[in-house]
């Protein structure tokens, strides 16, 4: 019992962190915002996301997604795949095709991404990310508020990460080379509120390309 509550504490301790990145922050808050499900709502928010001096944010269509998926008509209530979408093309408009091809979490000089899935209750999803490189942050965030579920994120070890409460979970940053391979698992284990039988969730990360 001693050793259970010796655990707990340094546990504790080690994930009272909160997010470091300011704009991963601010990320944080405006996909809250989408949880709306209104399309003014969300034009506001790829307008903002767009703006010049916001730094630039991608798709993570690159990373590895298996276990207990989701996918229907309904799924993915934050319509956040879409949206990255559109704000990467207006961060770069001298593309030619915005459809061409997938968007990479790995495209060298953009430093924020994005990719929202949604998991079946009581399962499981795991995210796998390669070729990132230095001190990752991840911010997880529920559609509904009152989401109960569980966050693991490991690079061969487990990870800390800190419950901030409102449906949010971010994992305290931790440095990787870029032959690691961070695995973060969402296990949603139900909400009384939510009667679908599913849960979507937000994943950002904020990726400095240096060690």
């Amino acid at each position: 019992m001693r050793k259970l509550l010796m655990m707990l504490t340094l546990f504790l301790c080690m994930g009272v962190q909160a997010q470091e990145n300011q704009y991963l922050r601010e990320l944080t808050e405006a996909v809250k915002g989408l949880r709306k499900a209104d399309s003014k709502v969300r034009d506001q928010f790829i307008t903002q996301l767009s703006e010049k001096n916001n730094p630039k944010i991608t798709l993570m269509d690159d990373v590895i997604c298996e276990g207990d998926e989701f996918k229907g008509a309904k799924a993915n209530r934050f319509r956040l795949n879409q949206s990255v979408v559109y704000v990467y093309g207006n961060q770069n408009p001298s593309l030619t095709s915005k459809d061409d091809g997938m968007l990479s979490s790995k495209e060298r000089g953009i430093y924020y991404s994005a990719i929202e899935k949604s998991v079946k209750k009581g399962g499981t999803i795991k995210f796998s990310i390669d070729g990132h490189v230095g001190q990752q942050e991840f911010s997880v965030i529920a559609y509904h508020p009152t989401a109960k579920f569980r966050i693991t994120v490991t690079d061969g070890s487990h990870r800390p990460v800190t419950k901030e409460g409102n449906g949010n979970v971010s994992a305290v940053s931790f440095s990787v080379f870029r032959s690691s391979t961070v695995t973060l698992t969402v296990e949603y284990l139900g909400d009384e509120k939510n009667k679908e039988p599913f849960e979507s969730f937000a994943v950002l990360n904020y990726n400095p390309w240096k060690r």
